[in-house]
């Protein structure tokens, strides 16, 4: 995960960055699919935020490659999906073509 912000803001609360300097931060992750609600979370120790000078003018963000399809991609789920309605529907027709009537 990669945050990205201007060193100068102008909103009253949040802080303003300075080269040189070193901030303490922390870091908290919520997971609704967990069942973390509320204030109930993860979070990280405080760790150091070391501010390096960089270059004065505007830099071109870095690119990032895409990652790469892993072994079940968008694609190969829709056909294993597809398949599996396919074989639901083949059963039921089965099923009910050896029921009595």
């Amino acid at each position: 995960m990669i945050f990205g912000r201007d060193l100068n803001s102008s909103e009253t609360d949040d802080v303003s960055f300075a080269p040189g300097k070193t901030y303490s931060i922390a870091f908290a992750a919520w997971d609704g699919a967990n069942g973390e609600r509320n204030g109930q979370k993860s979070t990280s120790q405080w760790v150091n935020l070391v501010i390096e000078s960089g270059p004065s003018v505007a830099a071109a963000p870095e690119q990032i490659p895409p990652a790469e399809e892993g072994w079940l991609s968008t694609q190969m789920l829709t056909n294993l999906l597809i398949a599996l309605f396919l074989v639901v529907v083949l059963v039921i027709m089965v099923i009910s073509v050896k029921l009595p009537t």
